[in-house]
């Protein structure tokens, strides 16, 4: 008899539990689109989009890029326990940031973009430009 009221009490308990985590995500948006430097497309490399004011409250927006030149934003959180990833990102204004493939320990070749990119709250569909290379200067030492 003891179990049997138990166990409803328990399983309200686990569901009371479950629904009342927080998510920490705020509201996502689709941010697709294609990455061209001289009219071509970009074939790899990643692009980290930074908030130009405030904070993501701890996410980082980033996305890949493909062999073709397409990439699909998404957005991360770093826990004490775990990362979680979601598509999308939170809507705001941002810098840009295009890094070459790589293992990413030549940080020297990221290149931030000129213009800022506005990640409204609908579907963001985005072509992005990559400048050219700039010319190293020459070191005082040369």
């Amino acid at each position: 008899m003891f179990r049997s009221r138990i166990r409803p009490i328990v399983c309200l308990a686990v569901l009371f539990a479950c629904g009342c985590a927080s998510d920490p995500f705020p509201a996502l948006h689709p941010l697709t689109g294609t990455v061209r430097r001289d009219g071509k497309p970009v074939a790899g490399g990643g692009l980290i989009f930074l908030p130009e004011s405030g904070s993501q409250s701890g996410l980082v927006v980033n996305a890949s890029i493909r062999a073709d030149g397409t990439f699909e934003a998404r957005s991360e959180w770093t826990g004490s326990r775990e990362t979680l990833f979601r598509p999308g990102a939170p809507a705001a204004t941002y810098r840009v940031i295009y890094h070459p493939p790589g293992d990413g320990s030549k940080t020297d070749q990221a290149v931030p973009l000129d213009e800022s990119l506005a990640v409204e709250a609908k579907e963001n569909v985005v072509s992005i430009a990559v400048p050219l290379a700039k010319p190293k200067e020459p070191s005082p030492r040369e």
